[in-house]
C-alpha cells in the first residue's frame, strides 16, 4: 500500500513539474458587428374614431362621417388584413347595446373597386388575404362603414371598438 501511495505521489509531482514548465500564449482580436433592424410590418390609420352622428331608432344604412384608411408597409413579407368589432355599448346604460352585426363595412384596396357590404365580424376575420409585400409608401385599405339601428333601441350615445390588424404570413 505504501508503494502505491509513493507511485501516486511521484506521478502527481511529475505532472506538476511538467505543468510548471509550460508557457501559454494567447492572441485575441475583436471583430466589430453591425446590424440594422428594420420594421418588417407597419400599420397606420388616418383616424382613430368614426362618427355616425345622430341616428334614429329604426334607421338603416346610415353612413359614417368618413372612411378609415389603413396603410400597410411590409417590404419583405406577404400579409393578411383582418377586421373585428365589439358591440356598441350604451354610454348612459351599458347593459343596452347595438350588436356589432348591425354595422357593415365595405373595403377598397389601393383605391380599387369596393367589396360588397358585409357585417363587421365580432371576432378577428381576415378581409384581405395573402397581400403581396409592399413597395414605396405601402398599400392602402379604405374601410367605409354604415350602421343600422334596430327599432327598439333606447335613445342614448353608444360606443364600441373596431380593430384593424395586419399580420405577416
Amino acid at each position: 500500500m505504501r508503494m502505491k501511495r509513493l507511485a501516486v505521489a511521484v506521478a502527481v509531482a511529475l505532472v506538476v513539474s511538467l505543468m510548471a514548465g509550460i508557457v501559454a500564449y494567447a492572441a485575441i482580436q475583436n471583430v466589430t458587428t453591425n446590424v440594422t433592424v428594420g420594421q418588417e410590418l407597419a400599420l397606420t390609420l388616418d383616424r382613430t374614431s368614426i362618427n355616425f352622428g345622430l341616428v334614429t331608432a329604426g334607421s338603416t344604412g346610415k353612413p359614417a362621417d368618413n372612411p378609415v384608411v389603413a396603410t400597410v408597409q411590409s417590404p419583405s413579407f406577404s400579409y393578411n388584413v383582418a377586421l373585428s368589432g365589439t358591440n356598441l355599448a350604451g354610454q348612459t346604460n351599458p347593459s343596452q347595446s347595438i350588436a356589432i352585426n348591425n354595422m357593415e363595412y365595405q373595403l377598397s384596396i389601393n383605391n380599387g373597386s369596393p367589396t360588397n357590404w358585409a357585417a363587421v365580424p365580432g371576432t378577428s376575420t381576415v378581409v384581405a388575404n395573402n397581400q403581396p409585400a409592399t413597395t414605396g409608401s405601402g398599400s392602402t385599405y379604405t374601410f367605409s362603414y354604415r350602421l343600422s339601428v334596430p327599432a327598439n333601441t333606447p335613445s342614448q350615445s353608444y360606443q364600441g371598438t373596431l380593430t384593424i390588424e395586419a399580420t405577416t404570413i
